[in-house]
């Protein structure tokens, strides 16, 4: 079985990740439109984790995650 969204983020995965922005610079591209991607690195994430433990940073990273699919 290949999941195709993370279960913790809920956002999309590999593969999934890929045709999904395949499909959105081929459509950019034949409307005539911009398209924006955002990418993001938590840095020094390892020390919250470390700090408070892999069950928050997974509650912050699941959060993280949710805020972006709205």
């Amino acid at each position: 079985m290949y999941l195709l969204h993370s279960l913790l983020t809920a956002l999309p995965l590999g593969v999934f990740l890929y045709d999904r922005l395949t499909q959105a610079i081929a459509r950019a591209a034949f409307n005539n439109s911009k398209l924006s991607l955002m990418l993001l690195d938590l840095d020094k994430f390892k020390f919250i984790n470390a700090a408070l433990g892999h069950h928050v940073g997974d509650l912050i990273i699941a959060h993280i995650g949710h805020s972006l699919d709205r």
